[in-house]
């Protein structure tokens, strides 16, 4: 009887089914679940954001046709933006007059706060603010991650730093130095821009444009020129020459949007990890600054796109920007990647 309710309350085990074999567990589930968000965080992200840019700069310049400034009926600002100030008389301005110039809005201006504190110096900003945005994730997850997860947590910061000396190489090559002037400004040349002085008067584009005197390309070269010969130091500032024609990519384009998008890559996990993490309490008040503040960067770089559109080039020059900008972004992840694995 013993034996035989014993063996009453053996239950056999059954054994797995083809449906059980082939049923994820919850574990497996969770792993998938994680795999998809870091997939599409750190593939479609960046791409969304390039095509935010692309919309930014068609609505922007679609715009920039039917932007005036109120003195200046004759042509829209980004074509009086290309001339230096000391060309951009008011059409009301006597030949003589050194004051009246043509009145542009505010970010139409270079000399306004935000492109001379910020974009003029772009990658420094950018540098400083995934610099610091690492401090705060790498002091984090030392503190709040196991064993198993500095060694993922480590390996994109060693990515994120490798990315950034990668693209501050090809920043360098672009806008800088290419064993003398940088890549842009020969893409410039070879497409057939020409050397002018600005004048100190009233003017008319089109003169300008196609009948003005020439000069050796070398006097207009941002960083490699040379001085003008016989001429003191403030005739040369006040007629100095700039390029006109050719395809002048935009400079502010193209590091705006490459900056955006290294800012993303470096800021990924930590918006994968507040986006998950439902009890905030647990992130530092030095992690949670460090990732508003670059937050705040973007939005700032996007706002200044945006301005670019409506004030600054033309539709080429503004798409090549965005092309050139995405593309030195793809270029650097795909070196980096193939480094690290």
């Amino acid at each position: 009887m013993g034996s035989s309710t014993l063996h009453l309350r053996r239950k056999p085990q059954s054994e797995p089914s083809v449906e059980d074999l082939n049923k994820p567990s919850e574990a497996d589930m969770s792993l998938s679940k994680s795999g998809l968000s870091s997939y599409l965080h750190s593939t479609f992200l960046p791409w969304i954001v390039a095509c935010l840019l692309l919309l930014t700069i068609t609505i922007g310049t679609y715009k920039s046709f039917s932007t005036f400034s109120s003195d200046n009926l004759n042509y829209p600002i980004h074509q009086l933006t290309r001339i230096p100030a000391s060309s951009l008389k008011s059409p009301q301005a006597t030949f003589n007059s050194q004051s009246a110039t043509t009145n542009l809005p505010y970010f139409a201006k270079k000399t306004n706060f935000f492109n001379q504190k910020f974009v003029k110096l772009a990658w420094a900003w950018t540098g400083f603010m995934i610099g610091f945005h690492l401090l705060g994730f790498s002091n984090h997850h030392h503190t709040h991650d196991h064993q198993t997860q500095h060694n993922s947590q480590s390996k994109h910061i060693s990515k994120i730093i490798g990315s950034f000396i990668i693209s501050t190489v090809l920043w360098i090559l672009l806008t800088q130095w290419f064993f003398g002037s940088s890549l842009i400004e020969r893409l410039l040349m070879i497409t057939g821009a020409k050397c002018v002085p600005s004048l100190n008067q009233p003017i008319s584009i089109e003169p300008l444009t196609d009948k003005s005197t020439h000069f050796e390309s070398s006097y207009c070269q941002r960083r490699w020129g040379r001085r003008l010969p016989g001429l003191d130091q403030l005739t040369v500032s006040t007629h100095r020459p700039y390029w006109t024609g050719g395809i002048d990519i935009s400079g502010h384009t193209f590091i705006l949007s490459f900056s955006m998008l290294l800012i993303l890559s470096s800021l990924q996990p930590s918006l994968r990890y507040i986006f998950q993490n439902h009890n905030n309490q647990t992130i530092s008040r030095s992690y949670k600054i460090s990732i508003y503040a670059n937050l705040a960067l973007l939005a700032l770089w996007w706002w200044m796109i945006l301005m670019t559109s409506l004030y600054f080039h033309g539709p080429v020059e503004k798409l090549s920007g965005l092309v050139f900008g995405t593309g030195s972004w793809w270029l650097t992840e795909l070196i980096i990647t193939k480094m690290l694995n």
